[in-house]
C-alpha cells in the first residue's frame, strides 16, 4: 500500500466564481493497487484540509477551513464541509458544504453556504 501526502496551492477567481481568493490544501492520499505502474493511471482516495483566505459571494474577506474527502480515478471527485469554528473576519459564522470535480488543472466546484 502506498500512502503519500501532498500540498496544493489554489487560486479562486473570475466573474462567475463565488469564491475569490487563495487556498492551501494538505492531503493524505492512499493509492489503490490496480496493477498500474504509471502514477497517473493509478486510483486513490484522499482526505485533508484546505485553508481558504478571501471572499464568498462578494462579502468581506475572511478565512475558513474546508474539510475535504475525495477520490482520484482519471479525474478528481471531492466533497467539502466547512469547519464553522475556523471562520474569521467576513466569513465568521459561515456554515456549509460543497465539492469539486476536475480532469485537469481547472476545477468545477459547487458550494452551499449560510451564515449563522
Amino acid at each position: 500500500m502506498n500512502i503519500t501526502r501532498c500540498r496544493t496551492d489554489r487560486v479562486f477567481k473570475g466573474e462567475s466564481n463565488r469564491m475569490q481568493g487563495k487556498g492551501a490544501a494538505e492531503y493524505t492520499m492512499v493509492y489503490h493497487e490496480n496493477g498500474e505502474t504509471d502514477p497517473h493511471k493509478k486510483t486513490a482516495s484522499y482526505a485533508g484540509l484546505m485553508h481558504f483566505t478571501g471572499t464568498i459571494d462578494g462579502g468581506e474577506e475572511g478565512e475558513v477551513v474546508f474539510i475535504t474527502t475525495g477520490t482520484y480515478d482519471k479525474g478528481v471527485d471531492a466533497s467539502w464541509t466547512i469547519d464553522p469554528k475556523t471562520a474569521t473576519g467576513g466569513l465568521k459564522g459561515l456554515k456549509g458544504k460543497g465539492g469539486y470535480t476536475s480532469t485537469g488543472m481547472m476545477a468545477e466546484y459547487w458550494l452551499e453556504v449560510e451564515k449563522a
